[in-house]
C-alpha cells in the first residue's frame, strides 16, 4: 500500500520547483494534491498533467488573507477535508538592505512568514477536530546561517522555523504533527535566475576561505561547533520531539500523529525531503546524515621488561 493513500494534501508554489517536485511526489504515494500558487495557467498545465482526479489546482496568493481562506474552502469542498499543508511558496529580493524597495521588504515577508502562519492557524482547529493532520514548513539554511544581502529573507525564514518549533510544542499530546525543513540551494528558477546577484564568496570560494577550510582539523572543529550550536539552541534533552540532527519537529511521525519512529512511517516532512531529491540534492538531507566517526586503533600492548 502506498504511504499517503486516499490522503489530502495542500502545496503552495505549487507552480515549479519545489512544489511542483513535492506534488508529484505525493501523487506518487498515492495522495490527492490541491495545487496552489499564483500562476493559473502553469497549475492547470501540471494538473492536467497529474490527472484531473489526483490534482485540483487553485489560483492562489499567499499574501493575501482572502485568497487563503478561499483556498482551504476550495480544497475541503472539493476533498471533505485536509491532512497535509506544505507551506512552500517563496518570494526573495536580494541586495543591501537600503537598497531593497520597501515593498519588496514586505512581499518576502508576506510570502515567506506571514502566509505560512495564516494558512496554518486557518487550517489548524479542521486537523484538530479530525484528529490527525501534518503541517510542512519548507524554510531555508538562510534560516539557520543569515546571509549578507538577504537580511530581510533569512529574517522570514527564521521566523518561519521558530514558529514551526513553538507549535511542535504548543501541539504538544494532540495527533497534528509540525515540521520545518531547511534545504540548501536547489536548482530551480528561484535560486539560478538570480545567482549572479549573490556574493560571489557564497557561489565561487576565495583562495582564503579554500586555505580555512583546509586547515588541518576544520571539518571535525565545524561539526564539533555545529553540535554546540544545536544543544545550546534546541538540545534533545530539551524537546524529545525535535530530531537532533534535522532540527525537524517529530520527522518521523505517522501522518496519523503517532509519534513512534518506526521503519516505513513517513511524515510530510519526509515526503518534502524526497521531493527535493528529484530535482537536486538538498544540503537538509546531506545535514541529516551524521559522518561516522572511525574507530581509533588499538594500541599495541607494551612489553614489560624483567
Amino acid at each position: 500500500m502506498r504511504r499517503f493513500e486516499g490522503k489530502i494534501v495542500v502545496i503552495t508554489g505549487a507552480s515549479s520547483g519545489i512544489g511542483e517536485s513535492c506534488a508529484r511526489k505525493f501523487v506518487g504515494e498515492g495522495a490527492r494534491v490541491v495545487l496552489a500558487a499564483r500562476g493559473a495557467e502553469v497549475l492547470q498545465r501540471l494538473a492536467d498533467e497529474l490527472g484531473a482526479d489526483l490534482a485540483y489546482p487553485v489560483p492562489t496568493d499567499v499574501a493575501d488573507i482572502d485568497s487563503c481562506k478561499h483556498l482551504l474552502e476550495k480544497a475541503k469542498a472539493r476533498f471533505g477535508r485536509i491532512d497535509v499543508l506544505v507551506n512552500n511558496a517563496g518570494f526573495n529580493s536580494r541586495g543591501p538592505l537600503q537598497d531593497v524597495p520597501i515593498e519588496d521588504m514586505l512581499q518576502i515577508l508576506h510570502v515567506n512568514l506571514r502566509g505560512p502562519l495564516l494558512l496554518t492557524r486557518l487550517v489548524l482547529p479542521d486537523m484538530l477536530a479530525q484528529g490527525s493532520g501534518s503541517i510542512v514548513g519548507v524554510a531555508s539554511l538562510a534560516g539557520r546561517m543569515p546571509l549578507e544581502d538577504e537580511a530581510t529573507y533569512s529574517a522570514s525564514k527564521f521566523g518561519l522555523r521558530a514558529f514551526s518549533f513553538a507549535l511542535a510544542d504548543e501541539l504538544e499530546g494532540n495527533d497534528v504533527c509540525v515540521s520545518v525543513v531547511s534545504p540548501g540551494p536547489v536548482d530551480t528558477g528561484f535560486i539560478m535566475k538570480t545567482i549572479d546577484e549573490m556574493p560571489r564568496h557564497r557561489v565561487f570560494p576565495t583562495d582564503e576561505h579554500r586555505r580555512r577550510d583546509s586547515r588541518p582539523g576544520a571539518a571535525k572543529r565545524g561539526r564539533r561547533q555545529a553540535r554546540a550550536r544545536q544543544t545550546r539552541n534546541w538540545g534533545p534533552t530539551r524537546n524529545p520531539r525535535l530530531s537532533a540532527s534535522s532540527h525537524a519537529p517529530c520527522p518521523e511521525a505517522s501522518l496519523g500523529g503517532e509519534r513512534a519512529q518506526r521503519e516505513g512511517e513517513v511524515s510530510g516532512a519526509r515526503l518534502v525531503r524526497q521531493g527535493l531529491s528529484l530535482i537536486s540534492h538538498s544540503s537538509a538531507s546531506r545535514a541529516r546524515a551524521r559522518p561516522r566517526s572511525r574507530p581509533r586503533p588499538r594500541s599495541r600492548p607494551r612489553s614489560r621488561n624483567g
